[in-house]
Order: C-alpha cells, then sequence, then structure tokens
C-alpha cells in the first residue's frame, strides 16, 4: 500500500510539473509594430479667401 502511494504522489507531481512549463515550440517572435510609419500624415495648408 505505502509503495502504491509513493507511486502515485510521484506521478502526479510529474504531471503538475510538465503541466507548469508552458512548453510551445509552435510560437514564433513577432517583429514589434512600428505605428509611426502605419499611417502617413500630410499636412495641407488652407488659405482662407478674407
Amino acid at each position: 500500500m505505502k509503495k502504491e502511494l509513493i507511486v502515485f504522489i510521484l506521478l502526479i507531481s510529474a504531471f503538475l510539473a510538465i503541466g507548469c512549463t508552458g512548453y510551445n515550440p509552435e510560437q514564433e517572435p513577432t517583429a514589434p509594430v512600428n505605428e509611426t510609419s502605419a499611417v502617413p500624415t500630410k499636412v495641407t495648408p488652407i488659405i482662407s479667401a478674407n
């Protein structure tokens, strides 16, 4: 009985350790987005007729 309990506790501990690692080999790093070049800005002067 004691041997089965020790094996059970070791298996549960191993599964918890594996579940907490967060291993994800498919994830690729993403490049940072440059927000200043995403929208071009153009200033058009307004000439009043007064």
